[in-house]
């Protein structure tokens, strides 16, 4: 079944019957501006500011500017979920990138609350080219389902998207 949804300020929101939210940044050929989030580079290492969001595939790395399309699943009893977020031509696999930052060693969701992180990372190849990468952040609780919409409420605000809550 084809999902529902609004475009609010260029992020999609989708609701489909089957409980499956999902968030993207482009509706059809339109795409978000990219913005990075603020980092201060000094001396080869990142810190992160304070008042922002951010998702970086190394712990201490740069952020990454591209922004994902997320989807959110969640179980019926709203126990536990799932995040999908998929990056589409992220500059992570740029060539130049490795040698310049490091391995890439998970997903790091940064704000100020904390971070959270999943090893769960898979790049996508087309004929023998990176194409994207999708990384899968469990979700086993409704402590950490709450602790992840508090992050996906200030990086929406971050990167000048619009964000609403299905359970509203």
């Amino acid at each position: 079944m084809r999902p529902r949804g609004k475009v609010l300020r260029s992020f999609v929101i989708a609701a489909c019957f089957s409980g499956v939210l999902a968030l993207s940044p482009s509706l059809g050929a339109a795409r978000c501006a990219i913005r990075s989030a603020p980092l201060v580079r000094a001396q080869d290492t990142y810190e992160w500011v304070a008042g922002s969001a951010e998702i970086s595939f190394r712990q201490r790395g740069p952020a990454e500017p591209v922004i994902p399309d997320v989807a959110l699943t969640r179980s019926v009893d709203r126990s536990t979920g799932t995040a999908t977020f998929r990056f589409e031509r992220p500059r992570v696999l740029e060539l130049d990138d490795i040698p310049r930052n490091g391995l890439i060693t998970g997903l790091w969701l940064r704000d100020d609350e904390g971070e959270l992180t999943t090893e769960d990372v898979k790049a996508d190849f087309v004929k023998g080219r990176p194409r994207g990468v999708t990384a899968v952040l469990i979700l086993k609780s409704a402590t950490e389902w709450s602790r992840f919409m508090r992050f996906m409420k200030r990086y929406s605000e971050a990167n000048g998207l619009a964000f609403e809550s299905a359970d509203q």
